[in-house]
């Protein structure tokens, strides 16, 4: 006997109505970078990436270079795409050619990409990640300085972003941690981002707990797909179908 199993059904209105809350609350959809890493939180990486373009979407955030990749294969229109995760050496060429950006955030990612040449190709761009509190990953902000000149230094590189990660936003309750935060990561700013800088600090909690600060853009993630910390704002972007595989 074959077991059950679920499936789930992708709302394209759901996606859409989430992608207009998220820009009422930011201003713009150029505002939203959707963090679709580990398969769109299990949506399905593809899928949702088409249908976020579908809605005017064109920054996004992923894990690794295999979805950056996967991203631009899948469409011709222009679209900004940030790795949040680890990359290997061997992978940052392919970045640099295709325009993706990386993210710096912790001592080993210093050393790899400290040794990135390109000679007569595209500079890597790269995003500073400083911890601001998350205690997780990020370069220590008394470091910033020399990683920044470090960058600086390296005619294949190039500082086209600065960003951190709020630690309690999902406390809508409580959102002193996260203006702790807020206010160390705008004195950091104050000290290095040019006018062309990118900055983005709130997640999904943060666009609401922090009144919508203004930066470049914010990394939505699961609010995107109508989950917590606040249901009143969006819809669930599926269902949950039950099914017996095999049976037509």
């Amino acid at each position: 006997m074959r077991s059950a199993h679920q499936q789930f059904q992708l709302s394209e209105e759901a996606i859409y109505h989430n992608i207009e809350v998220f820009a009422s609350l930011l201003g713009s959809k150029n505002a939203i970078s959707p963090v679709i890493k580990a398969g769109a939180y299990g949506h399905g990486f593809v899928s949702i990436f088409r249908v976020m373009l579908k809605f005017g979407i064109r920054r996004f955030c992923v894990f690794s270079w295999e979805e950056a990749a996967m991203i631009k294969t899948q469409t011709n229109v222009p679209v900004d795409v940030l790795i949040l995760g680890p990359i290997r050496l061997k992978n940052l060429l392919k970045c640099a050619e295709a325009g993706v950006e990386v993210s710096l955030h912790s001592n080993e990612m210093t050393t790899i990409i400290k040794e990135f040449t390109n000679p007569g190709g595209k500079p890597l761009q790269v995003h500073l990640k400083v911890d601001t509190g998350m205690q997780r990953v990020g370069i220590d902000p008394e470091n910033s300085e020399a990683i920044i000149g470090l960058i600086g230094k390296n005619d294949h590189l190039k500082l086209t972003g600065l960003y951190s990660h709020l630690a309690d936003s999902g406390n809508l309750d409580d959102p002193t941690f996260s203006i702790q935060q807020y206010e160390m990561f705008n004195a950091i700013l104050a000290d290095y981002a040019h006018q062309d800088t990118k900055t983005h600090l709130c997640n999904t909690g943060g666009v609401i707990s922090l009144s919508s600060p203004s930066y470049s853009y914010a990394r939505v993630g699961i609010g995107m797909y109508g989950y917590w910390p606040n249901k009143s704002f969006y819809q669930e972007s599926n269902t949950t179908k039950f099914g017996i595989p095999g049976l037509k």
